[in-house]
């Protein structure tokens, strides 16, 4: 017996739609058992489901620098180890916050690549001053070393799918290092730091630990290391997070990227007919 090709197609789209509503669902179940918990805000949630009830369930997260669907939102009212994506969604946000309050020419708010792109140089070093791919990385080290900019933030994968937070303060030359599990910055990156730094400045940096609330599980060191950073920059905006209470941090991020796409979005063309739904 022989099928039309259109059904491979179409079974290739059933399983997608499968696995974006297990996400979804798997969110509803965190969300439920997070509203009736007796401590927290159960405001929150309130306020997350509100914003969930007038987003596609599908499709692009829009107005941050990473293209991904929107079920990427439904890690952030689980326990799910976040990831590139979404601490890409983080960082924006936190570039947004360094734009709203005219810190754009001196803080430099760095993706999660960077530690990457590092490691690649100094492991390449007779290309680094010189290859097209290093260019990116080499701007900022110029921009740092003439004073164009005066500090540069980013969270950073230590390598075993743990996110660190990292702070270049070249006014006061010094690197703050921020690690939720408490551990000190290792011998290789504070190698490959003095290396850059060096090349570019001609100097050596102090180091010093970050505040960082230490976590207490197994998924949040990103979210950690995000408001080890935003504190940093906006003390008097945020704060370090209870260690108890970062499913209510987590759903807080999750309801300013549900802003910030609704308030890039074209309902006109890209949410006719598909709101979100748990049901």
């Amino acid at each position: 017996m022989q099928y039309p090709l259109w059904i491979i197609q179409y079974w290739v789209e059933l399983i997608s739609i499968r696995r974006i509503r297990q996400k979804w669902a798997k969110a509803d179940e965190s969300l439920q058992k997070q509203s009736k918990r007796r401590h927290g805000d159960p405001g929150v949630v309130r306020d997350v489901y509100n914003a969930l009830s007038c987003l596609p369930w599908s499709g692009k997260i829009r107005g941050f620098s990473t293209s991904v669907g929107t079920e990427y939102l439904a890690a952030y009212a689980t326990t799910e180890w976040l990831n590139d994506e979404h601490i890409t969604h983080m960082l924006d946000l936190l570039r947004c916050d360094v734009i709203r309050e005219g810190l754009s020419e001196s803080v430099e708010v760095e993706s999660v690549w960077f530690l990457l792109k590092l490691k690649e140089g100094y492991s390449d070093q007779e290309k680094y001053t010189s290859h097209q791919s290093y260019r990116w990385i080499r701007r900022q080290g110029q921009a740092l070393g003439t004073g164009t900019c005066e500090q540069l933030v980013s969270i950073g994968n230590d390598g075993e799918n743990h996110w660190i937070a990292l702070v270049m303060d070249f006014t006061r030359g010094t690197v703050f290092y921020g690690d939720s599990l408490g551990k000190k910055i290792s011998d290789h990156l504070r190698e490959m730091l003095d290396w850059w730094i060096h090349l570019h400045t001609g100097r050596h940096f102090d180091y010093r630990d970050l505040p960082i609330t230490q976590q207490q599980d197994s998924y949040s060191c990103g979210l950690l290391a995000w408001l080890a950073l935003a504190v940093f920059l906006f003390k008097g905006k945020y704060r370090l997070a209870d260690p108890s209470c970062v499913a209510q941090e987590r759903l807080k991020v999750l309801l300013r990227i549900a802003e910030k796409h609704h308030e890039n979005m074209d309902f006109e063309t890209s949410s006719h007919g598909f709101k979100f739904t748990f049901q």
